[in-house]
Order: structure tokens, then sequence, then C-alpha cells
């Protein structure tokens, strides 16, 4: 999915946060067409476009927005890895993850100097928690099942 959005939009382009989830993933990210809104972006394997819902006038960007090669030091095998690591910390051995979240924080979490972290959500019934990591494997945050 993040090949898809690297081929749609500029390395430059400005970001607030991708999810990805097993159904596809949405980016929250600024209107190419007007710097001065933002708009969710639907992500499936197929197609990127606008979603029917979020969107609005943003305050510019601030230190919350991040470009795609900002996600560099996230190559393929440093996410397997993570993910690995989140698996056997939460012990759900039988879970699966049900989003991964590329972002320069959120109401819980900061990372350092302006870095995008990575949030990892694993579910297992009713049982779930979540890892936020830094791409050099730092853990920033923990919240067990």
């Amino acid at each position: 999915m993040i090949d898809r959005l690297v081929s749609t939009f500029p390395v430059s382009h400005p970001f607030r946060e991708i999810v990805l989830d097993p159904q596809g993933g949405r980016a929250h990210a600024v209107d190419g067409g007007d710097p001065t809104l933002w708009r969710e972006f639907s992500i499936t394997a197929h197609d990127i476009s606008v979603s029917s819902i979020g969107g609005g006038r943003h305050d510019g960007v601030d230190g919350t927005w991040f470009t795609l090669d900002a996600l560099d030091g996230y190559s393929t095998e440093v996410i397997f890895d993570l993910v690995s690591r989140t698996f056997e910390t939460m012990n759900l051995p039988d879970g699966y993850i049900s989003r991964l979240t590329f972002s320069r924080g959120n109401t819980w979490v900061r990372p350092p100097e302006g870095r995008v972290m990575l949030e990892i959500r694993v579910e297992h019934g009713m049982r779930g928690g979540r890892l936020t990591w830094l791409a050099d494997g730092t853990e920033l945050d923990r919240v067990m099942p």
C-alpha cells in the first residue's frame, strides 16, 4: 500500500497520518488541488481515491505533518521485525494485526525530534493492545491486552 502512495503522490507531499488495515487503509493528506485543505484518501490494493468522509481546512503544515521520504527507515524488513517483536511482547500468537499507523504523534505519544512513529495494533477475540515504535527499533509506548 505504501508503494501505491509513492506512485500517486510526490515524495514531498504532506501527510498527517497513514493507516493500513486488512481491508486497505486511509491517509490524511493535504489536498493536491488546494494546499489549504486536507482530505482523507481511501487506499485499496487497486486505487487511491478521495474519501467521502474527512477533510477540511488546516492551520498550516506544522510539526505533525510528514512527507513520504520520512518513511525511508521503515523498510519491509524493519516492519516485519517490529511486527514480530510486537506479537512476542503481546503474547498473542493467534492474534492478527488490526492496524498499522504511521504518524508524528497523537494525543498519547509524541516521538522525539518529530520523527515518524509506527503504531502496531494486535487483536485476538476481545483482547488487544498496541506497541509504538521508531524505525530504529526504539519502543515508545506500550498498551498491553
